[in-house]
């Protein structure tokens, strides 16, 4: 009997033993992997922190780069932002980093090589050549072709708006009156006295923001939005168009929106005479579009065009490892001194 009572408590005690090692065993690997979570949270808030101000590096470059342009015309061979017009690496010397792992990029574009906008509406009312300039580069864009509305509007019951309704709806949120937006000739109307009870547009011609504020008139959807981003812009300076700057579907739309007869390689002739063997376009722009393109197409076109602009829009990219970070920034320029930082944001 006693030794039957003996192997009892040899069992109790071996099962005590196992118990425990088990206990243990969970919690050095709960321990090891909490552990494990902190190192990686730790590393990725130290990599976030370091590339905000990689990326703080990349937008002063970009001022600097913008001061030292010395040049009273935008030339991409003289200027040295005009370098990074279409987004280019970053040597990391040039931000002050020397890891291997990190990738360092910087978009610089004149904003003034966009659409204005808010020119589509003045103090004197609607500007019927933005206009039609806005709805040559929505149908451009594709806003009216199957497949963009298809990836536009996923729902069946969601109306499907054209180019022309779209630009009647933004010029109702921008215009000063509540009143659907008609005009003879034009082949679409405003929305703005449909909306829903209590709803109303911002009716005082300005925008903060395009991409939180178009969502918020009726046929600008998401990715709508993101294919316009690039052709147009807000700011309150120049309403005119940088030809040094400008995108050709920039161009296209705004000799398309003027002459809709015009030949469609117009635009295409404008940036063909951009370029270092005719001296990009100076002082003398007005004569060389004249030179350029068919004249008559010229003499429409020359009075919404500059050779210059003093607003610019950057973009920086950090990859940093497995991890991704951008900001982007508006800076203005200012004579002999570094452009003034309108905003910056970090993503």
């Amino acid at each position: 009997m006693k030794q039957d009572a003996g192997n009892r408590e040899r069992g109790v005690a071996l099962i005590m033993v196992i118990f425990m090692i088990a206990i243990a065993s969970a919690l050095l690997i709960s321990l090891t992997s909490s552990t494990y979570t902190s190192m990686r949270l730790n590393r990725a808030a130290e990599q976030r922190i370091r590339a905000e101000y990689i990326l703080k590096s990349a937008v002063n470059l970009a001022q600097v780069l913008i001061k030292n342009d010395t040049t009273q015309y935008d030339d991409p061979v003289q200027d040295a932002w005009m370098k990074f017009i279409d987004g280019t690496e970053v040597p990391g010397e040039l931000v002050g980093i020397s890891e291997p792992n990190v990738r360092i990029s910087l978009l610089i574009a004149s904003e003034q090589g966009k659409i204005p906008l808010l020119s589509v509406v003045n103090t004197s009312g609607v500007d019927p050549t933005w206009r039609n300039v806005l709805v040559a580069l929505f149908k451009n864009l594709g806003f009216d072709n199957p497949a963009t509305v298809k990836q536009s509007n996923p729902t069946t019951s969601q109306k499907i708006y054209s180019s022309e309704e779209m630009v009647a709806n933004l010029i109702d949120y921008l215009d000063r009156d509540k009143d659907n937006y008609s005009a003879s000739g034009f082949p679409a109307q405003g929305c703005e006295g449909n909306l829903p009870m209590g709803e109303e547009f911002r009716n005082d011609g300005r925008m903060e923001s395009i991409a939180s504020e178009l969502g918020a008139i009726p046929g600008f959807t998401p990715s709508r939005i993101q294919l316009l981003i690039p052709f147009v812009h807000i700011d309150s300076g120049p309403k005119t168009i940088n030809i040094n700057a400008a995108d050709e579907r920039v161009l296209n739309a705004l000799i398309q929106g003027i002459d809709p007869s015009a030949s469609p390689d117009e635009a295409s002739k404008l940036i063909a005479c951009r370029n270092p063997a005719n001296g990009f376009f100076n002082q003398n722009y007005a004569s060389q579009i004249t030179g350029c393109i068919d004249p008559n197409v010229a003499n429409l076109i020359k009075p919404k065009l500059s050779p210059s602009g003093n607003t610019f829009s950057v973009i920086s990219k950090v990859d940093y490892g497995l991890n991704t970070f951008m900001a982007s920034a508006t800076l203005r320029a200012r004579n002999g001194r570094l452009p003034s930082l309108e905003n910056l944001i970090i993503y």
